[in-house]
Order: C-alpha cells, then sequence, then structure tokens
C-alpha cells in the first residue's frame, strides 16, 4: 500500500520586522514568526564601537516570537545591531539581514 510523503523543506529565512525602544536601556524585538515548523529561533546583538567595529555578538535561544523579544541591560547611545535565524527538521537557517537600532 503506498504512502503518502511530503519531502523536508527548508525553512524560510526569518526577518526582524522591528526594533523598538522600551525603558531606557532596553529595546524589543519584533519577529515574524514562521509557524509550527520552526521549532525554535535564536537572535543575536551586538554594540557598534566609536571606531567603527563592533563588540562580540551575545545570543540567546527563544522557544517563541509570538511576542515582541525583549532585550535588557542595554548601554543608552550605543547603536546595536540584530539578526534573527529559526531552527526547524534541517536545522537552522540563515541569519537575517542585520537591523540596527540606537538605544536611548
Amino acid at each position: 500500500m503506498p504512502s503518502a510523503f511530503s519531502p523536508l523543506e527548508l525553512l524560510p529565512q526569518p526577518r526582524l520586522s522591528g526594533v523598538k525602544q522600551g525603558r531606557s536601556g532596553e529595546l524589543f524585538l519584533k519577529i515574524t514568526p514562521l509557524g509550527r515548523k520552526a521549532r525554535s529561533y535564536d537572535y543575536r546583538y551586538a554594540g557598534q564601537t566609536p571606531d567603527g567595529g563592533q563588540t562580540d555578538w551575545i545570543e540567546q535561544k527563544i522557544p517563541s516570537v509570538r511576542t515582541p523579544v525583549a532585550i535588557r541591560d542595554l548601554t543608552p547611545g550605543v547603536i546595536y545591531v540584530f539578526q534573527v535565524r529559526a531552527y526547524g527538521k534541517l536545522g537552522h537557517t540563515d541569519r537575517s539581514p542585520s537591523v540596527t537600532k540606537m538605544c536611548t
């Protein structure tokens, strides 16, 4: 008896749809969800340095992106760079394009 087989598909690249200011030292990431096929997500961020470089990436895994993700204890006046990726059955997606935001 034949069985229905659906091939595994790569997840599309997730998207950061916005970064909004919260309280001083706090930013919120709005990530477009990919649905049930995404098992989890992770985001990373780094601060830009005055000489044009950046600090080390800080990464955090999150189970869901239904609500904006709060990032706290940031330094006011620093511009931060953010990226996100998803994890599915076939592994991680590529990282999203970078989004920058100055924290106040």
